[in-house]
């Protein structure tokens, strides 16, 4: 009995577990996710400037990208998760981190840089990102 009961609090804890840590992705685009829990806002030390960084994830839409990668790696690919992280006063964007992950969701290419600011382009990915980064940085003032 004693085993029983230990083994149900087990499960009950790592079901609570599970769904306590679950990401809140909400859609931004067609297949384009962020993950609203991770958006954190904070103010460069040196220069004041308000950075933003979220996780964004992209579905497999079958892209000539995702032919190459998929391709380049000899694997099928489900989605990829970036981190951006957006200055909103210098209007700058940087990708630190980059996982692609299988059709099992098992990261198959991972990749971590060091924060390269580069200046964001008008009408693109960038853009986008920065538009939204906008939104939340104008809803936390």
């Amino acid at each position: 009995m004693k085993k029983y009961i230990i083994f149900l609090l087990v499960l009950f804890i790592t079901f609570v577990g599970n769904v306590t840590l679950a990401a809140n992705w909400r859609e931004i685009d067609n297949k384009t996710y962020i993950d609203m829990d991770s958006v954190n806002i904070e103010l460069e030390p040196l220069t004041n400037s308000k950075i933003i960084s979220f996780w964004v994830k992209s579905l497999n839409n079958k892209s000539s990208y995702y032919i190459a990668l998929e391709k380049k790696y000899k694997q099928k690919i489900w989605f990829e998760k970036t981190m951006y992280k957006i200055n909103i006063d210098s209007r700058n964007i940087s990708v630190d981190y980059w996982v692609v992950y299988d059709l099992n969701g098992i990261p198959i290419i991972n990749h971590n840089w060091i924060t390269k600011w580069v200046p964001i382009i008008p009408d693109t990915i960038g853009d986008f990102l920065y538009n939204i980064a906008q939104i939340i940085s104008s809803k936390s003032d």
